[in-house]
Formats: structure tokens, sequence, C-alpha cells
């Protein structure tokens, strides 16, 4: 019967197609030239990646594990977060319909540079003990400074609005007008057409402020890095199962119309 060799044929050719997959989602991170600054430890869908490789920009769907480079941008959907865990252990809790850019991130000589272009953002900063170490996140408006270790920032509407959970973080604005805003504060920045204006005199930060930046920053609903396979994992194993399908299905089916199951084609 030729049956049988034509299941083997599909049987190899189904095997190909599973073992081609991950060399080519392998190559194309392969491809990445710049310095490496983390990795997406929790998720919740839809995050997305912006990465430029080569002279063209590609969009990654990011899951748990996936590597964060120099450069790259981090987009979240309407309901979607992420945290990006640093190399030097810093963290950063991306809140939802926010985008970010890691500029730069030198985890041996602490120099961190983010592009906080809107959106939500929680940073957790390990202590700065390096010369010339520095954790800076700037966006349109002005910048924040870090010198303690845990603060949230929010760019929406043309206004940056800081709480500070520990230490100290210094807001400027664009033409160099800074305050430091201590542990237990706030102050916000309003956009202008100039250099804008000073930033607003530091306030202790009311418990509902608190509340509202912490749940709207936590990551907490995902599963936690290496806890278990992403969707887009489970969605290319489904993939590879009906094509399996279809191929064994394609070389068992008689070829001649009107042949018998079992009849033997001369």
């Amino acid at each position: 019967m030729r049956s049988r060799p034509r299941m083997h044929r599909a049987l190899a050719l189904w095997l190909v197609v599973c073992l081609a997959a991950p060399t080519t989602l392998s190559s194309q991170a392969s491809s990445q030239t710049a310095a490496r600054a983390g990795e997406v430890e929790r998720v919740i869908p839809d995050v997305r990646i912006e990465r430029q490789v080569g002279t063209r920009p590609e969009q990654l769907v990011a899951e748990s594990r996936t590597p964060v480079f120099w450069l790259d941008t981090l987009h979240t959907a309407d309901r979607a977060r992420a945290r990006v865990r640093l190399d030097d252990g810093s963290a950063l809790n991306v809140g939802s319909g926010s985008s970010l850019r890691i500029v730069q991130h030198d985890a041996a000589g602490q120099r961190t540079q983010i592009e906080l272009q809107y959106g939500r953002i929680r940073s957790q900063v390990v202590r700065l003990a390096q010369p010339g170490a520095e954790f800076r996140v700037r966006t349109p408006v002005g910048t924040a400074g870090v010198i303690g270790t845990d603060f949230f920032l929010a760019f929406e509407d043309g206004i940056l609005k800081l709480i500070v959970f520990e230490g100290v973080v210094e807001l400027c604005n664009l033409a160099g007008s800074c305050i430091r805003v201590e542990r237990g504060q706030t102050s916000t920045l309003r956009s202008a057409e100039t250099a804008g204006p000073s930033p607003e005199p530091p306030q202790a930060v009311t418990p509902a402020e608190s509340r509202q930046a912490v749940e709207s920053t936590q990551v907490e609903l995902a599963p936690a890095a290496g806890g278990g396979k992403g969707p887009g994992w489970w969605v290319g194993m489904l993939g590879f199962a009906a094509i399996g399908v279809a191929a064994i299905v394609l070389a068992t089916r008689p070829q001649q119309q009107g042949q018998r199951p079992g009849q033997q084609v001369p």
C-alpha cells in the first residue's frame, strides 16, 4: 500500500516545520546588535516592542522573558501592562496606554536614560553607588532625575505628575529649573510652547493619589517569569498541530475519484 509512505512523508514534513520555526525566531533575535538592557518580567497583553533591526523597524509581541535592548520602545494597549526588569536590578512597571523608550542602560556604570513619551510608569531603582551614576526619565515637558529609589510618573494631556514613594527625585523643566521632591510628596509640571513653567512646589500626596498610582501600574495579574508559556507560544503550537493534521489528511486521502478505501493503485 502506498498510503503508509505518504503518511511517513507527511509526518517528516510536519517535524521539519516544527523544528524550523524556533530556529527562525532565534535568528530574528540574534539579528539584534544593540546592547541588552534587561527583559520583560511580567506582562498583561497586549504589549509590543518596537525595535530597529538593521534599517527597518519591527514590532514584536512582548511576553515573559522577552529581552529588551537599548533604543527599544515599549507600547502597552489600553488594558495592558508590563514590568521590565533592568539588568542592574531596577524595575519599571509600565501602565496601560503608555509608550516608553529605553535610550540607555549601563548596568555596570549605573547610567540609565528613559523616555516616557506618554502614559504612566512606576520606577523602583536600585541604590546608585557608582561615580557619575544617574537614572533619569525624560518627557516632552521635563525630566525626573532619581536620587531615591521608588517613584511614579504620569505624562497625560500635557501634564507631568510625580509621586515619590521612597528617597528623593529632582524634577526639572526643559529650561533646567528644578525642585527636589521627597518621600510622600507630589508635584506637577505643565507643558508650554516655550521652555515651560517651573515645577509646582511639592505637596503631601493624598492616600487616594498614592493608591491610584500603585494600582494603575500593578502587573500582578500576569504569570511570573518562567511560570508558564505566553499566549504566543500556545498559538504557535496550535498552528503547528493544524499543519500536521492537514498534511496527514492530504497524504492519506484517496487520490482517484471513485477509489475504494484500502484499494491499491496499480
